[in-house]
């Protein structure tokens, strides 16, 4: 018996898997998508598809609460950085020739307005010819200054075929160790685990008999539906053979009946002969 002054305990709210949570959420987003003056049936072909796929993820990682999702994710980033880690001195080199091919460019896209602003003997016409392709003039001696301190000085288009060359095998190495080091499935979890997380945030802040009751409408739709195949399933293994072969035989005379009776339709006031 309980004294006076004690305070009975509050209830714990139960939470619902993450699976649970995921389909609260999915089903929110079909609400929303009825809303909409066009598109509705997409959007929730949409919803479908990545609900199918954010719980295939949930299984197949065996993700139940919120501390499975943290490890997960954690794993996941863990991952992401050795792999960038090791693509790092790739990536640099393929930045700096990539810089590179735009000095190229530039400077042999702009060195004949370069040399045509050295013909002028008048100091106004050239004035006018440098103020009139400033722009072009700047970014010629920017390539020039920077491919010199590269020790370029001569070649510019046999130096930038070759520059090319090693830019596209470089990025064939980069994509090769991209493939294999299964970057991109990486990525994919991680977009995964984001949508577990709004899912989590969502059914936080639910509205809890709206959301309670489509979970429940939903389960008992997909118990309806599994009784009504069985029930189905039963009644055709019911049917004797002999049943089914009188079906068959009814359904035959029936079509003979409607052949006769159109070669037996008068043509121009007489019968067919």
């Amino acid at each position: 018996m309980k004294k006076p002054d004690e305070k009975e305990a509050p209830a714990q709210v139960k939470i619902p898997s993450i699976g649970k949570q995921v389909l609260a959420y999915y089903e929110h987003r079909n609400r929303v998508a009825n809303s909409y003056e066009y598109g509705s049936q997409k959007a929730k072909h949409g919803n479908l598809q990545n609900h199918a796929y954010v719980q295939g993820y949930i299984e197949q990682k065996k993700i139940v609460t919120m501390e499975d999702v943290d490890r997960q994710a954690a794993a996941v980033e863990a991952a992401l950085k050795k792999i960038d880690a090791s693509l790092k001195p790739l990536n640099e080199k393929h930045a700096l020739l990539k810089k590179y091919d735009g000095f190229f460019r530039d400077y042999l896209k702009y060195l004949p307005v370069y040399e045509e602003s050295k013909k002028f003997f008048f100091k106004s016409k050239k004035e006018a010819y440098k103020e009139e392709h400033q722009k072009e003039l700047k970014l010629f001696h920017r390539a020039k200054r920077e491919l010199e301190k590269a020790g370029i000085t001569e070649g510019f288009k046999e130096e930038k075929a070759l520059n090319h060359k090693l830019m596209a095998k470089l990025e064939k190495q980069i994509e090769e160790k991209l493939s294999s080091s299964g970057k991109a499935k990486l990525e994919e979890e991680v977009k995964c685990l984001g949508i577990i997380r709004q899912a989590v945030e969502y059914y936080a802040h639910r509205d809890p008999n709206e959301t309670d009751g489509l979970l429940l409408k939903k389960s008992k739709r997909i118990e309806d539906v599994a009784q009504k195949k069985a029930a189905q399933k039963q009644a055709v293994k019911e049917k004797s053979f002999r049943e089914r072969l009188a079906e068959k035989r009814a359904e035959a005379d029936r079509i003979n009946a409607g052949r006769s009776y159109h070669r037996n339709i008068p043509v121009n006031g007489r019968e067919e002969r």
